[in-house]
């Protein structure tokens, strides 16, 4: 019974010095921030006319009312907000606007490292991940620094959204100019005789009278922006104390069974 007694004595002891190790050492570590921002897909109006000119686009390369259609908004939606996502996971382009950011040679000029090595740690801060409670997409950003954090990250989302509007608007003004062209020379040809031709002269009227794209697309919806936290993400002392606790419980566990044991069992475990 004591021999149990002093066992159990030990273990407590072991958790408790590592609890306690864990707790100060919490103190030691740099503070880490977190800022997050959280987006979904856009609306039909923050667009601007982009999806106007799109839908024109399909409505006289199909001739099909289908082309502004319910299924044809969530289509467009989708489309303009894969094409945002696909920019905002970019390393290529973090790294890039990292580059170009006095944050990154402040810190390269101070650690004396070149500014590239620096942007390449910076974009391993990033997370992106799906907030599968809302459906959301989340980016985030850990920093040692919260104000410097959050305004990474705030400008680098305009960035992305620039990227986006100007691969898309690149995209529709190719398929514009291709479909313009085709109905100007089947005009011209008069192809499906008087009919077609008054048909084809009113499709490229109607080509020739649209606005041209304004340019205000936003290819996201804004759902959470990013801002300075209220409190930091690490280190947390009860956790750290815990976990550190855990280990010296478990390193007591094994000291004891491997001072009983005669075997080799001990060796495997490690």
């Amino acid at each position: 019974m004591k021999t149990l007694f002093y066992r159990l004595l030990v273990l407590i002891l072991f958790a408790a010095i590592g609890a306690g190790a864990g707790y100060g050492l919490s103190y030691t570590q740099p503070e880490k921030w977190k800022v997050t921002a959280q987006f979904e897909q856009p609306t039909i109006p923050d667009l601007g006319n982009y999806y106007s000119l799109l839908s024109t686009y399909h409505f006289l390369n199909s001739n099909s009312q289908e082309a502004n259609s319910q299924t044809a908004q969530q289509q467009a939606s989708e489309q303009v907000y894969a094409e945002f996502k696909r920019n905002l996971t970019s390393a290529d382009l973090l790294q890039a606007y990292l580059l170009q950011t006095e944050a990154v040679k402040l810190k390269a000029q101070v650690a004396k490292k070149s500014p590239a090595v620096v942007a390449a740690e910076l974009v391993e801060q990033f997370r992106f991940e799906k907030d599968m409670a809302t459906s959301a997409d989340n980016v985030s950003l850990i920093a040692e620094n919260a104000e410097e954090a959050q305004k990474l990250l705030a400008d680098f989302i305009p960035l992305v959204n620039t990227q986006a509007r100007d691969k898309l608007n690149a995209d529709l003004i190719a398929k514009w100019k291709v479909l313009f062209q085709q109905i100007k020379t089947a005009s011209e040809l008069n192809i499906n005789g008087k009919q077609g031709s008054q048909d084809w002269a009113a499709k490229l009227q109607m080509m020739r009278s649209v606005q041209p794209l304004d340019n205000q697309l936003t290819a996201y919806r804004l759902v959470k922006s990013p801002s300075v936290p209220l409190k930091s993400e690490s280190p947390d002392p009860p956790i750290l104390a815990d976990d550190w606790g855990i280990k010296w419980l478990t390193a007591g566990l094994y000291a004891q069974f491997c001072g009983e044991s005669e075997s080799s069992t001990c060796g495997t475990l490690i």
